[in-house]
């Protein structure tokens, strides 16, 4: 399980980084009120990339929550993936990293230890 639940947090924090940054060089437009991306001549090979491995991590996700209790990997992949979504944007987008987030992550990791101790 560990293996799966590893599998998914790289492909699905990697893909986020990834359409963040392509998406930084794009434009939201809207015609007729519905929002689309005009991305230019090119579609940005980030965004591509990105969305490729978040359904990778999505496919990893319907295995899991085959596999498993909703209640049980619900928590240990949403609590994992946070943490790592705020070390990744803290470390290569430079976003700000405070106190508060630093005790919200140390209580989340304290969370999923708790859920995960039975099957360690």
């Amino acid at each position: 399980m560990l293996m799966v639940v590893v599998l998914y947090l790289v492909c699905s924090i990697s893909g986020l980084l990834l359409m963040k940054e392509g998406l930084n060089h794009t434009t939201l437009a809207f015609v007729r009120g519905v929002p689309f991306l005009a991305i230019g001549s090119q579609l940005d090979l980030r965004v591509v990339g990105g969305s490729a491995l978040y359904l990778v991590s999505f496919l990893t996700w319907l295995f899991l929550l085959k596999k498993y209790d909703l209640s049980y990997i619900f928590p240990i992949i949403t609590g994992l993936s946070y943490v790592g979504v705020l070390l990744v944007s803290y470390f290569t987008l430079a976003e700000k990293f405070n106190p508060p987030k630093l005790v919200g992550a140390l209580l989340i990791l304290v969370g999923v230890l708790l859920v995960f101790r039975n099957k360690i």
